[in-house]
């Protein structure tokens, strides 16, 4: 019989995982973080990397917005949604844990199509029972009769996909939805912030 050992993230084996060509040492994901890079589809070590000259994570998101969100008017989308899709991607060390965010920032990527949105609105269970908790007197439904879904019920549909509890909110010690205050780098290979 075979006996399996298993550890905590923070003894995890390191990995061989950075895309620096100089780079030779191992990633331990209980102790360091790694940025990604959406355009080649490479993880660094945030010490393989510059920062950006954008260097606060808002003038970021203004920036990643207006570069590569397909959209003619990002206000259209929401403003919870673009939050989540446009903060750095990044696993690794005591804020990212091992898992990181990145399933969390391509779901978000999938909802900044109003298309995304207006099936989810009409046909996924959790807008449906939104909308019969918060109908009308008359027993309407706030999704079908036009009402506006909000930044907040946009928040917490995501939480709830990603199994984040609302008592959690705030809490290092969980994944959060979205992280801010993060550090701003550029990728070597296509020189763009991430």
């Amino acid at each position: 019989m075979t006996k399996w050992i298993i550890t905590s993230v923070s003894q995890a084996e390191p990995t061989p995982h950075c895309a620096n060509i100089d780079c030779e040492r191992l990633w331990n994901p209980g102790s360091e973080e790694q940025w990604y890079c959406w355009k080649y589809d490479l993880w660094f070590h945030t010490a393989c990397l510059e920062e950006h000259v954008v260097s606060k994570q808002e003038e970021y998101m203004v920036m990643m917005a207006e570069k590569y969100l397909q959209s003619p008017d990002i206000s259209e989308i929401p403003q919870a949604i673009v939050e989540v899709a446009l903060q750095p991607t990044a696993h690794g060390g005591s804020l990212h844990f091992a898992a990181g965010n990145m399933q969390i920032i391509k779901f978000a990527h999938g909802l900044c199509k109003s298309e995304a949105q207006n099936e989810l609105i009409t046909n996924h269970s959790w807008f449906i029972a939104h909308s019969l908790e918060d109908g009308d007197d008359n027993g309407g439904n706030n999704v079908g009769d036009g009402d506006v879904i909000t930044d907040e019920d946009w928040r917490r549909f995501m939480e709830d996909e990603h199994g984040m509890k609302e008592e959690e909110q705030g809490n290092d010690r969980f994944e959060q939805l979205t992280v801010h205050g993060q550090m701003i780098f550029t990728c070597p290979s296509c020189n763009n912030a991430i």
